[in-house]
């Protein structure tokens, strides 16, 4: 099921295979990422987001950063920030 998109992809709420747990997928065309600078920003961010640990920050489970797609496997938020604040 599609939840958004964005200017650079798509994010999926997808149940996954070995258990009954959601998670979300975004995927992202690297074919919009023009120059090595765009790459590198989205390598660090990967990163940074596979050190941060803590309940009020949405957790990163596993990417994969091909030549096509690259895809980051997220914890699902099911609510609406929008409808909370």
């Amino acid at each position: 099921m599609k939840l958004g998109a964005g200017a650079y992809g798509t994010v999926y709420k997808v149940k996954r295979s070995n258990s009954d747990e959601y998670v979300a997928i975004k995927e992202m065309d690297m074919s919009l990422f023009k120059d090595q600078a765009m790459i590198v920003a989205l390598k660090t961010e990967v990163e940074i987001m596979k050190s941060l640990k803590d309940e009020h920050i949405v957790n990163m489970y596993e990417s994969n950063i091909g030549t096509k797609y690259a895809h980051i496997v997220l914890e699902l938020c099911d609510s609406d920030l929008r409808k909370k604040l």
